[in-house]
C-alpha cells in the first residue's frame, strides 16, 4: 500500500514529531510511505527523517502555505497514492479541495491535534470546515479531549480518538 503522509512542513511541534516517529514504523511493516510538505523549508526533525526513512520527502514551496494554488501543486501528487494522512491547517483545506477536483477516488485520514481553532468561532468557517470534514474518510484526534471538543463543534460523531484508531 501506499501512503502519502502530508504536513505543513516539518517544524518542531507535536504533529511533527508524530510524523517523524510513525513514519519509519509504517515502513518496517512493508509499507511504501512519502512525504508531502506544503513549506519546503530544511529543518532538523526533516534532516533527521531523512536518515531514518527510506520515502521521499517533497516540499511544494518556499513562499507561504496559505496559498490557494498549493491544490494545483498538490493534485499530482495525490493520483499515485492508495491512502493520504493529513495534519494540520492549511493541509487539511488544500488536499481535501484537491482530491475533490481532481475526482480522485484516494482515501483520505485526518488527525485532528488540536482541541480549538479560530475557524471554529467564524460563522463562514464553519461552513466550510463542514464541507470540508465530510469529504474526509477517517477522522481521527490524538485525545480523547479533542475528539469531544471536535464533535461538539462539528455538531458530527464520525471522528474517532487515537485510542479507538489502533
Amino acid at each position: 500500500m501506499r501512503v502519502l503522509q502530508v504536513i505543513n512542513r516539518l517544524g518542531t511541534g507535536g504533529a511533527e514529531k508524530l510524523i517523524l516517529d510513525s513514519v519509519p514504523m509504517y515502513q518496517k511493516k512493508g509499507l511504501t510511505v512519502d512525504l508531502l510538505l506544503l513549506q519546503n523549508v530544511h529543518t532538523e526533525f526533516r534532516s533527521e527523517l531523512n536518515k531514518i526513512s527510506n520515502g521521499t520527502i517533497t516540499g511544494l514551496t518556499t513562499k507561504s502555505l496559505y496559498n490557494p494554488l498549493l491544490i494545483l501543486k498538490i493534485i499530482p501528487h495525490i493520483k499515485k497514492y492508495d491512502l493520504i494522512h493529513l495534519h494540520l491547517f492549511p493541509t487539511l483545506y488544500w488536499v481535501v479541495l484537491a482530491k475533490w477536483l481532481s475526482f480522485s477516488k484516494v482515501k483520505l485520514i485526518y488527525t485532528e491535534h488540536s482541541t480549538n481553532n479560530r475557524r471554529r468561532d467564524n460563522f463562514l468557517f464553519k461552513i466550510i470546515d463542514r464541507f470540508i470534514y465530510q469529504k474526509i474518510d477517517i477522522v481521527t484526534s490524538i485525545t480523547e479531549g479533542v475528539k469531544l471538543e471536535l464533535q461538539k463543534q462539528m455538531n458530527w460523531t464520525k471522528i474517532q480518538s487515537s485510542r479507538n484508531s489502533r
